[in-house]
């Protein structure tokens, strides 16, 4: 039997989950209208995360937390791009539970160290503090 070692990024990744089941089920949770565009949205873009999280979990998915920054980040605009910002309650939703999934997504870019992305750092790579002094 497969043991699985949970890390941080795993963590998160799970957290992500979370965020796409509140956003699937905030239809039915915060009475959206049946058949309404943010309903549909909701729906969609919940499922899409679910996908890119699971994604994560079970193969190390490189792609994953910038597509997840970006689904994030239009789930939060989405309201106001698609145009049922006049629902209060599914505008409110869509924004925290969107900025909530960009956060996540960014933490995951931020401290990710694996060989393959290496973490922040390679913004850093070849800069040095004593480059063109005295050489």
């Amino acid at each position: 039997m497969m043991e699985h070692k949970w890390t941080k990024k795993g963590f998160v990744d799970v957290m992500k989950l979370g965020c796409a089941s509140l956003l699937i089920a905030a239809p039915w949770v915060f009475g959206f209208d049946v058949g309404n565009i943010a309903t549909w949205n909701a729906w969609l873009n919940g499922g899409v995360i679910a996908l890119t999280a699971v994604a994560a979990l079970v193969h190390e998915a490189e792609w994953e937390p910038e597509t997840t920054l970006g689904l994030g980040l239009w789930i939060a605009l989405s309201p106001y791009i698609i145009g049922f910002m006049q629902d209060a309650t599914a505008t409110w939703v869509h924004v925290l539970v969107g900025f909530a999934t960009a956060a996540l997504a960014a933490a995951t870019l931020l401290v990710d160290s694996g060989p393959k992305r290496g973490g922040i750092s390679h913004l850093f790579r070849g800069f040095r503090s004593d480059r063109g002094h005295g050489q």
